[in-house]
């Protein structure tokens, strides 16, 4: 357990790291990286794990995205450029991982979840692989993240417990102290409190939404990115001083969001109201562009596991 902690400790850092870059490179000004903006590090390395993946089994790159990780996360500590209280958000990761160690496996996870994760692992993009296995062609985002952050200590392996970093991300800004409480942030208080309370009331050991915690699987991170996005949604609705920074947010938690769980694809009815009503908001931007082309290249790799543009879906294969 206390291997599964560091490596979520670890691995939040990495994350971390990258949102800084991503951050400093969209905004271009003297920027601050709070709780919230590991979106932005989740967003890029998802890009270059789909990028590399055409050429290359993320096995061999993953040493070099976690090193350079935290060496941009050094630097951006030493810069003093986050605004996070990491002892509140190392004893959060604490308890969520905790909660994942002693999750129940799913029944998903060892008939493909883990298949998924280790194809990505071992090899670069396989051509028709549905035809070996056809819940191979599902193409989730989360697991590409997955396998390229799947760090491995002993027998402890990472996969199990990232979506735990997620969770602490939503709890985190939930408790952290605010000078004034919108609506957004009761919404997300009265979300994560209703998620916790039923898990705690469930007979069944962390409760049937908790217990995926401790699975390499897409359905937890879906709704917590669903989460999210109402979040900013209402978030967009009561600021105006930082709205670039949060439709910047709403659109990268729809894209994961959307990539994690197709289903959710309804979901960006929010983004045309909010841009409707944010006509300044320069669409065309440096994230907005990460995120086409990432959305590209997943649409890609869709297309060549399945010949499905967008698998399942039998109509754009």
């Amino acid at each position: 357990m206390l291997i599964a902690i560091f490596s979520n400790y670890l691995l939040l850092m990495v994350i971390l790291g990258y949102s800084f870059l991503l951050k400093k490179i969209s905004l271009n000004n003297n920027i601050k990286i709070e709780n919230i903006d590991i979106l932005y590090g989740l967003s890029l390395i998802i890009f270059i794990s789909l990028f590399f993946n055409f050429f290359f089994p993320l096995i061999h790159l993953k040493p070099i995205v976690i090193i350079f990780g935290l060496l941009l996360f050094t630097h951006a500590a030493y810069k003093k450029l986050f605004k996070i209280n990491f002892i509140l958000y190392f004893i959060i990761i604490f308890f969520t991982t905790f909660t994942a160690f002693y999750s129940n496996m799913n029944v998903d996870s060892p008939m493909y979840h883990l298949q998924i994760v280790k194809w990505l692992s071992l090899h670069k993009i396989s051509f028709g692989l549905t035809n070996l296995e056809i819940r191979l062609g599902f193409n989730s985002s989360w697991h590409s993240l997955l396998a390229l952050l799947d760090l491995s200590i002993y027998k402890s392996s990472a996969k199990y417990y990232i979506s735990a970093i997620i969770l602490s991300s939503l709890i985190y800004e939930t408790i952290k102290s605010k000078i004034k409480l919108n609506y957004s942030d009761f919404f997300l208080y009265l979300t994560i409190s209703f998620l916790i309370f039923f898990s705690f009331l469930h007979p069944l050991n962390n409760g049937i939404i908790l217990n995926h915690l401790g699975n390499p699987e897409r359905d937890i991170v879906g709704m917590l990115f669903f989460f999210l996005i109402v979040f900013f949604f209402l978030k967009t609705l009561e600021n105006t001083k930082d709205n670039k920074n949060y439709i910047n947010l709403l659109i990268i938690s729809l894209f994961l969001c959307i990539t994690s769980r197709l289903m959710m694809l309804p979901m960006i009815i929010l983004l045309i109201i909010i841009l409707l009503k944010n006509r300044t908001y320069k669409v065309i931007n440096f994230t907005t562009i990460l995120l086409f082309v990432t959305s590209i290249l997943w649409i890609l790799r869709s297309f060549f596991l399945s010949g499905c543009l967008f698998f399942p879906f039998y109509q754009t294969c």
